[in-house]
């Protein structure tokens, strides 16, 4: 049409005539965002776009929205309104007739979890949050490490003043993350989350000197963990009877549980990598199993329970080989 327009333009001024102004068009757009950062799944800011005609004014023109990625973030066609799908980054772009503008578009849900893992836990009252609630990259949030692609990978927080109930949601949303420690965080209160078993990347979970609550959650047997401190809590009832079923652990201390209770399982034998275990000071009771002469402990601690060592020779020379035991004494019945 604006071909057409031009050449009636020029076929009249060739006759000499005055020449006729084309029809206002679209020649530019411009969209009101210079960028958006997404960390929330789901619907996100509304964006605007204006359209310029040929003489640089405002004209009155349908836009069109459209992504270029829309697994990470997609567009209302006509709304605008922009939603967040996966974490990654993609562009948005307004279209009107032959020209378009498009913006930048970052969703990181992690930004968000973090966000809310602050919030939850008292973060302005932390002895330590430079970083954090901030526009800097999350590597640079006190605590926080975060792998080649930007994705947090550990959380280290010990001794921070954390204060709140345990944020299990906002610690979910961290789908990369392969080490958790809140160890001596006295006032971090909740219970021990049996939804960290869909934390398929941990590896190291350090929950030491919290208030946590509750059983032992059977779901954790199913975890890839090599590190599991959760002494100095709130532990109750008893040890799972399929413990052994966490082959991968290397460190496993529940000291200091005064409220656990029940005989050690015999499958804690089939810990083959375990090295150091903390049973000290709760009311585990019986004896000590067998099966444990198939660990090569390095570090063994049960002193302060009700639990016993079988008194006989080969037992008693496993326990002497161990570099570092305290131990609660032999059975009587022996």
């Amino acid at each position: 049409m604006k071909k057409w327009t031009l050449i009636l333009t020029l076929a009249v001024a060739a006759c000499g005539e005055a020449p006729v102004e084309p029809e206002p068009y679209p020649a530019s757009v411009t969209i009101s965002a210079e960028e958006v950062v997404l960390t929330k799944k789901g619907e996100g800011p509304t964006l605007t776009a204006t359209v310029f005609d040929q003489h640089g004014d405002t004209l009155d023109a349908e836009v069109l929205w459209s992504g270029t990625d829309t697994m990470v973030a997609s567009v209302g066609s006509r709304s605008g309104v922009v939603y967040a799908r996966a974490t990654g980054v993609a562009e948005i772009v307004a279209t009107a007739e032959d020209v378009a503008d498009s913006v930048p578009v970052s969703v990181n849900f992690e930004r968000g979890a973090l966000q809310e893992f602050y919030e939850a836990l008292g973060g302005p009252n932390w002895r330590r949050n430079d970083g954090w609630n901030t526009d800097a990259d999350l590597g640079e949030w006190h605590g926080v490490t975060t792998d080649d692609q930007g994705r947090v990978v550990a959380i280290i927080l010990q001794s921070n003043g954390l204060d709140g109930d345990l944020p299990v949601d906002a610690i979910l949303g961290l789908g990369h993350l392969r080490s958790l420690d809140l160890s001596f965080n006295e006032e971090v209160t909740g219970t021990f989350p049996a939804e960290f078993a869909r934390m398929t990347n941990l590896r190291a979970l350090n929950l030491h000197h919290n208030s946590l609550e509750g059983t032992f959650p059977v779901e954790w047997l199913a975890m890839e963990l090599v590190t599991l401190n959760i002494h100095m809590n709130k532990l109750t009832g008893t040890l799972p009877e399929s413990i052994g079923d966490m082959t991968t652990l290397e460190l496993f201390d529940v000291w200091g549980n005064s409220d656990l209770t029940g005989p050690l399982p015999e499958s804690i034998g089939d810990l083959e990598n375990l090295r150091w275990l903390g049973l000290n000071v709760t009311k585990l009771t019986g004896r000590l199993p067998r099966s444990m002469l198939n660990l090569d402990l390095e570090v063994f601690n049960w002193f302060l329970t009700d639990l016993c060592a079988p008194a006989d020779d080969e037992f008693q020379e496993w326990l002497d080989a161990i570099p570092v035991h305290r131990d609660g004494g032999d059975c009587d019945d022996d």
